[in-house]
């Protein structure tokens, strides 16, 4: 796969190993990936470009957790890449159903995370 490039320069398929598939949503599938380097797991996503916005929808995610990157509540981005066929966001590897985990968080935190967004000039979506 030619042409992949990263805000950190590089290819994700010579950084990382993909692994198995964690889950699936609408915007994209999440498999495990290994550092090739360090050994180290994470969680990455791979959206689909041949979508109408899954640019948009890369960008609009990878800019949300970067913004929310000082809570140790938000899954945090450790890189990006994209390709002519993918857009790659490698996060911090989350051991549970994130699902059930963000309704916890919003009920212990309140809207707390919502008033961070705001603050940070974030539209809700």
């Amino acid at each position: 796969m030619g042409g992949i490039c990263s805000a950190t320069g590089g290819n994700f398929h010579v950084k990382y190993r993909q692994g198995d598939l964690l889950g699936k949503g609408s915007q994209g599938k999440v498999y495990l990936c290994i550092d090739r380097e360090t050994s180290e797991k994470y969680a990455v996503k791979v959206i689909d470009r041949s979508a109408k916005s899954a640019f948009s929808t890369y960008r609009r995610e990878v800019d949300l957790c970067r913004a929310c990157d000082a809570s140790n509540q938000i899954v945090r981005v450790v890189d990006e890449f994209i390709d002519s066929m993918h857009c790659y966001v490698v996060m911090e590897k989350y051991a549970c159903h994130l699902r059930k985990a963000l309704k916890w968080v919003g009920k212990e935190n309140g809207n707390a995370i919502a008033s961070n967004l705001s603050n940070a000039g974030l539209r809700r979506i």
